[in-house]
């Protein structure tokens, strides 16, 4: 992370290229969501376990807030698990605290749900067990790591990791709002929706409340989260 990581927002501060990108009509904020949905195409048989959660997310009646909880890969590794398979909805009271003032905020009146995706299949089942009654998730799939699954793909339980990945991560971007921690997995996802005003952190970054202004800023999407050219 010396020097430039090739941050795709850090074009947009070049003079240069400034006038060119303007005239694409390309913003630092939504930039990165309008290359990956031009190039991105998932095959339609990953969404085929989120029927009744794409029906939703397609019905604007409905305001869907997407939520994302990386716990750590230290799950996967066997590295502190205890610790980590400890964690409950309290020690990220901030995400859905977050979620709370953006539905007073943005829904308008609307139904809320909740899609929430994370990286810990605990995690998953306490969320289910405090706010099943908001959950948009049909059902608390069991997440694993997607490391070797391009190249062992003949291995069905690391195709299904991988499936599940990229239609939760493709599923996140059609929510309407979306509370994100510092990781490339989640905050990718969000600008894949190219809301970034309706884009606030649930960790640490969390300063204000998820109200109108306080969005996250494309400034503050650095390192590891990897929007990256």
């Amino acid at each position: 992370f010396i020097g430039n990581p090739g941050l795709i927002h850090m074009i947009f501060l070049e003079g240069k290229h400034q006038a060119q990108l303007a005239a694409l009509g390309l913003k630092a904020e939504s930039a990165w969501g309008c290359l990956f949905n031009f190039i991105a195409q998932p095959h339609p048989s990953i969404f085929e376990p989120f029927a009744s959660e794409m029906a939703v997310l397609a019905d604007t009646r409905t305001f869907v807030v997407a939520i994302h909880i990386r716990v750590g890969d230290e799950i996967y590794h066997n590295v502190s698990s205890a610790a980590t398979a400890t964690k409950t909805v309290d020690d990220y009271k901030g995400y859905f605290e977050c979620a709370e003032e953006i539905e007073l905020s943005f829904a308008a009146g609307r139904p809320v749900r909740w899609f929430f995706v994370s990286d810990s299949g605990p995690m998953r089942r306490h969320v289910r067990a405090r706010y099943g009654h908001k959950l948009l998730n049909a059902k608390d799939h069991e997440p694993g790591h997607v490391t070797g699954v391009a190249i062992n793909a003949q291995m069905d339980a690391s195709a299904a990791v991988g499936q599940l990945a990229a239609a939760e991560h493709w599923l996140i971007g059609e929510a309407d709002a979306y509370v994100m921690g510092d990781t490339g997995y989640g905050i990718t996802a969000s600008l894949r929706g190219m809301q970034l005003n309706r884009t606030f952190w649930g960790d640490f970054h969390r300063t204000a409340p998820c109200t109108p202004g306080n969005h996250a800023q494309i400034e503050q999407i650095t390192g590891w989260s990897k929007v990256r050219r």
